[in-house]
């Protein structure tokens, strides 16, 4: 009993010292579409926020994480802006690069960083460029862009 009394007041003692520190906001974000697998996950979404001039835009974030390699942190995320038609291009610009072959290269801007699509069979590969950071990879196919951006054309 008097252990039980003893580990009772000293638990009691230390939460009453304990500080809690300010909190921030998280960022939410409202979810476009992902894809899953083994190796890898893909998500794309948006929030709308407002701009100094007090216009509203949509802020999209992709972000990726390749598992192919469990000791390597292959993993990027992408904030970037664009207007329903710009994501519709970048839609457009992944679907198309599932359909061209070995040789055929694309360069992005996106947002701060590079895109570099690399054709494959049915597939591309995505290569992402940050200033200071490492390039970070990961491929998609037809339908995993599809589910990314949730489309059914």
């Amino acid at each position: 009993m008097k252990k039980i009394l003893l580990l009772l007041t000293l638990t009691l003692s230390l939460t009453a010292f304990s500080q809690i520190g300010e909190t921030k906001e998280i960022e939410k974000y409202t979810l476009i579409g992902k894809t899953t697998n083994p190796y890898k996950w893909i998500t794309l979404e948006y929030r709308d926020e407002e701009t100094a001039s007090g216009e509203i835009k949509r802020r999209h974030k992709l972000s990726f994480k390749n598992l192919e390699y469990p000791n390597i942190n292959d993993s990027a995320t992408l904030f970037f802006w664009a207007t329903p038609e710009e994501l519709d291009y970048l839609f457009n610009t992944f679907m198309e690069m599932c359909n061209v072959g070995k040789d055929v290269t694309k360069v992005l801007d996106l947002g701060e960083a590079t895109l570099y699509l690399n054709g494959l069979y049915k597939s591309f590969d995505l290569r992402v460029k940050q200033d200071g950071e490492p390039i970070k990879h990961t491929w998609l196919n037809k339908g995993q862009v599809k589910k990314v951006f949730k489309r059914k054309k």
